[in-house]
């Protein structure tokens, strides 16, 4: 009986140490996961930073090209359709050039412009881009 009194507590005393080995481990790794939740947020704010600072750069360096650029040098557009492009938010020829059909059908029907007059606007906004 002795013997197998010590073998249970000798499990019991292995059980023990185990249980605590680990809650120990689940200590570290919860806080591994605070730290880790921690930088997530710290990152998060970064990034949202960054972000808004690329976008200011951007707006600025779109306001620069936007004034640079003249859209009446495209054939077909004037100072009516021009004052109706600013409108839609296009001031530069890369904005012209960054259109995409649905977006060209959309500005169609808003300026009562054929699509086909349109996508050639956006091919001689890129012609200008690129050389």
């Amino acid at each position: 009986m002795n013997f197998i009194q010590n073998f249970n507590e000798e499990i019991i005393l292995v059980l023990a140490l185990f249980l605590g080995f680990c809650a120990f481990w689940m200590y570290l790794l919860r806080k591994d996961i605070k730290f880790l939740e921690e930088e997530n947020e710290n990152l998060k704010q970064f990034l949202h930073d960054k972000n808004q600072e690329f976008e200011k750069i951007t707006f600025h360096v779109n306001q620069v090209e936007s004034k640079n650029e003249d859209l009446r040098e495209i054939k077909g557009i004037g100072d009516k359709i021009l004052q109706k492009l600013e409108t839609l938010g296009i001031n530069s020829f890369r904005d012209l050039s960054n259109l995409n059909n649905d977006t060209i059908e959309k500005i169609g029907e808003t300026l009562k412009v054929s699509p086909v007059k349109i996508q050639k606007w956006k091919e001689e906004a890129l012609e200008k881009i690129t050389h």
